[in-house]
């Protein structure tokens, strides 16, 4: 018997069958046609928040400023910081993904604006994007499961501090978390064809390792609504809409045929080198990075098909078309020795909704029991929810407070580039790095009306440093010199710190001879502007992680994020910064 038959026509869960567009399928969707709340309200909720996250949330990863930022910055104003994996020897990046979000900052270009409105304007409309494809997501789950279900997914959504820093931030890893969400969106709608495009298009143009979540998907349309030709056909049409501007963008930019995504499967997969070049992690990775950002929801993800088991008042094909696609994901990655947290970014739609489903069986369990045994639990959902809330606040507070102070700092440099150019003899103004070229959020902040370089001083850091692009057109063509696949150390990249005008550092209370305390050195340097950066060394384990009223303040600790200026130059002039 087909196992679309394996509904009745209406059953005792308040579900009944429907012909869905030409495919005739018939799929479980809500008896009641209003849906609390509607999908115009849900959108302006997640709109709000994922705005707010776009202005607020810090880069909380250094691959986000030097493979994507600085590439933009490049593509927009002619200069900018390139890696190894851009060099046309490698490729192994695609410039049709930065220019897909690059669209988005050229007027700030046009109309001559600072170029930090760009830097806020792509994070805005990738707010936007992420907040359509959960509106879109949550409907869909209330069609093919029930509103309930797809209420809980809204609120894990909503408040999740995972879905805080991932919902704006410039990887591809993010822009896959939103195609996985419209791709399993359209799905539950019944929109075959979007199903397909929007995995192809996270697959080809995002990230290629994503195209193991559209399996399931794959399997259901194929197979579940026998389909086998249908998405063959669709397949097909797919691959050439998506492959042909990517093949043509990034072959223009590299000079060269070139297919980014192939050449990014093939180092990590077949080259013998790997990301373990760039460190490995504990297997309890994961386990502790999905609780920080998801806490009891995650927990509920994990667990949510022995709870399906125990109740099974959800058809199988359906929790396997939902549950699945995350434990694959879980099942590959989390036996990766490399392990980074924005990794879990294209799960994090499915972990909500994985919770949901959990929470929602644990009801379903105890639907028929005694009217004080459903009270009690409709208690414990309401209890879970609040718990959620609170930790994924506290946590969200956390990260803000606690790791904010390197774009508050960069913010100030604008202001004191002017002040510092009105006394400087020099064309250009140098600010420098040394252990905290990680946390730079770009050169976004750094101001257009001046000429400005960073530049890396020598630390402790052993690796390989990015590299400018060459001063010349078309110079994504040029193969760099200095640069290696391996993550070897290029002595070349650094600069003398006697020639710094500014100087950009982290105030610790531990110096090595390659990072000692500049701030002390009074004698060459001068702090201007100082700001807050937690240390998780000093600082409680379980309070420097979750944000508590009171306890926070008197058991987490902070060092202090500097603007240095040299002294020499201040010398040169009676003002005064």
């Amino acid at each position: 018997m087909d196992i679309r038959h394996r509904f009745t026509s209406e059953r005792s869960d308040g579900l009944y069958l429907q012909h869905v567009d030409d495919q005739q399928e018939e799929r479980p969707v809500s008896r009641k046609r209003s849906q609390w709340p509607g999908a115009l309200l849900a959108l302006q909720l997640l709109l709000f928040a994922r705005i707010i996250a776009a202005l607020t949330v810090h880069v909380t990863d250094c691959d986000e400023t030097f493979n994507y930022w600085e590439p933009m910055h490049y593509m927009l104003y002619g200069n900018g910081l390139q890696t190894w994996e851009y060099s046309p020897q490698f490729a192994i990046r695609s410039y049709a993904y930065v220019l897909l979000h690059a669209v988005f900052a050229w007027p700030v270009q046009f109309l001559s604006l600072d170029k930090i409105y760009a830097f806020y304007l792509v994070r805005i409309w990738l707010g936007v994007c992420c907040a359509v494809s959960e509106a879109y997501f949550y409907r869909g789950i209330s069609k093919f499961f029930d509103a309930r279900m797809s209420r809980y997914t809204l609120v894990f959504l909503l408040i999740g501090s995972g879905m805080y820093i991932s919902s704006a931030a410039f990887l591809p890893s993010s822009f896959t978390m939103l195609t996985t969400m419209a791709a399993y969106g359209a799905l539950f709608h019944g929109n075959y064809k979007m199903f397909i495009f929007a995995i192809g298009l996270g697959t080809l143009w995002g990230w290629p390792f994503v195209a193991v979540l559209g399996i399931p998907g794959a399997v259901y349309i194929a197979l579940c609504q026998n389909l086998i030709t249908y998405f063959i056909k669709w397949t097909f049409i797919w691959l050439i809409v998506i492959m042909a501007p990517l093949l043509a963008i990034d072959s223009y930019y590299y000079g060269k045929l070139t297919i980014a995504p192939l050449n990014i499967v093939m180092y990590n997969v077949l080259s013998g080198k790997g990301p373990e070049l760039y460190g490995v992690e504990s297997w309890t990775f994961y386990f502790i990075n999905g609780f920080l950002n998801f806490n009891v929801a995650f927990v509920l993800a994990i667990c949510s098909l022995p709870i399906w088991v125990c109740n099974q008042s959800i058809p199988l094909h359906s929790v396997l078309t939902v549950l699945s696609p995350m434990y694959l994901w879980i099942g590959i990655f989390f036996t990766r020795p490399h392990k980074e947290e924005r990794f879990l970014f294209p799960i994090y739609p499915l972990i909500a909704c994985s919770a949901a489903m959990a929470l929602s069986e644990c009801q379903n369990i105890y639907k028929n029991s005694h009217s004080f045994i459903r009270t009690f639990f409709r208690l414990g959902v309401a209890s879970t929810f609040l718990l959620y809330m609170l930790l994924s606040l506290s946590r969200t507070m956390v990260l803000h407070i606690g790791y904010q102070a390197p774009i508050e700092v960069y913010k100030q440099l604008p202001t004191l580039v002017s002040e510092y150019k009105s006394i400087s003899k020099f064309q250009d103004i140098n600010v420098c790095v040394g252990k905290e070229w990680h946390r730079f959020p770009s050169n976004f902040f750094l101001p257009n009306r001046y000429t400005c370089q960073l530049q890396f001083v020598k630390s402790e850091f052993r690796g390989q440093l990015p590299k400018p692009y060459e001063a010349k057109p078309l110079a994504t063509r040029i193969i760099p010199t200095d640069m290696n696949d391996q993550n070897k150390e290029e002595p070349s990249r650094y600069f003398k710190i006697q020639n710094c005008h500014i100087l950009v550092d982290l105030e610790t209370s531990v110096a090595t001879p390659f990072e000692p305390s500049y701030s002390k050195d009074v004698a060459n340097w001068k702090s201007i502007i100082t700001y807050p950066f937690l240390d998780a060394n000093r600082s409680h384990k379980l309070l420097r992680a979750f944000y508590v009223p009171v306890f926070s303040a008197k058991k987490i600790y902070f060092n202090q994020y500097i603007i240095m200026t040299s002294t020499n130059l201040i010398k040169m002039s009676p003002q005064k910064l």
